[in-house]
């Protein structure tokens, strides 16, 4: 049986700590024992620049694109019209090269089951007496089930 694969896509502004809420999960699952695999398309945009710019006799050093965020705010205008213009020609042709990377990865062939993760306890859909005598403050009325009222607990 092939293994599952399941897709969560993180959206944001620049700087709002994706990457960082990334490696925060692909950690978090690593200690479970389950192996995840970033891919951004921030990253595709700047490998099809850097190969573009390669066209054109203009040298970018991908591995400081991607990492060094001095040398990627020298190169910001040039690829952010570079980015605007491929979204205009092909509005998915940075998901299309990210699904290219993604099935090319060694973790998209693996065999096996994907570990499950342990059941979790459902929360009672009526709360607690408890909470209802730290929320509500004393003096207001709590709904019941017939529509008639009653005081919130004295504490």
């Amino acid at each position: 049986m092939a293994a599952t694969r399941r897709l969560l896509a993180v959206s944001g502004k620049r700087f709002s700590g994706k990457d960082t809420f990334a490696a925060a999960l692909v950690e978090h699952a690593r200690r479970r024992g389950v192996t995840l695999a970033t891919y951004a398309f921030a990253d595709q945009s700047k490998r099809l620049f850097v190969a573009e710019e390669a066209q054109r006799g203009v040298t970018v050093d991908l591995a400081r694109l991607l990492g060094d965020r001095a040398y990627k705010e020298q190169w910001r205008p040039r690829l952010t019209a570079f980015t605007v213009a491929a979204i205009a020609a092909d509005p998915l042709v940075f998901c299309r090269e990210v699904v290219r990377r993604v099935e090319a990865s060694p973790q998209a062939v693996a065999m096996g089951e994907t570990p499950k993760p342990p059941p979790r306890a459902v929360p009672s859909a009526r709360p607690s007496p408890a909470w209802r005598r730290r929320s509500r403050p004393s003096g207001r009325r709590w709904p019941t089930k017939r529509g008639t009222a009653r005081r919130a607990p004295r504490r």
